[in-house]
């Protein structure tokens, strides 16, 4: 947990967010979308702080590469129901004891395999109509 007498906040975050294909290191990265936080996290004194980043754009229907590898992981005959995403981490703002501090020019780089989304109880995600031209938002969990 964080330790006293540290608390803050992340008021902004901007990441760029891109599909790994979970079963050959070797195959190119696909780019998914831009990322941020839908509202500033509050980081409290002696806690862990759990938050979402959501992505700011939907996928694009002419990612052909992107959909069929989002289909073998997501779709209805996927076993484990997860994909491998890469989140770079371009640039924040945090706040520290009510100071603004804005970090540029971060390259802070992850790898993570996180859960398909879950549109509905029994409904099965349809790739092919991930996007139909508004602005969707998916969520990433992070903490």
């Amino acid at each position: 947990p964080n330790g006293w007498p540290m608390s803050g906040a992340i008021e902004v975050l901007d990441a760029n967010v891109t599909s790994l294909d979970k079963n050959d290191e070797k195959s190119p990265q696909l780019y998914v979308g831009t990322a941020g936080l839908s509202q500033p996290v509050k980081i409290a004194t002696h806690s862990n702080t759990t938050f979402q980043v959501e992505l700011k754009e939907g996928i694009s229907p002419s990612a052909a590469q992107l959909l069929m590898r989002l289909a073998a992981d997501c779709g209805p005959v996927s076993k484990e129901r997860t994909t491998k995403i890469e989140v770079q981490i371009s640039k924040a703002t945090i706040s520290i004891w009510n100071r603004h501090v804005p970090l540029e020019d971060l390259d802070i780089r992850f790898k993570a395999t996180i859960p398909c989304p879950r549109i509905g109880e029994d409904e099965e995600v349809d790739v092919a109509r991930a996007n139909t031209g508004r602005n969707n938002t998916a969520s990433l969990l992070v903490v």
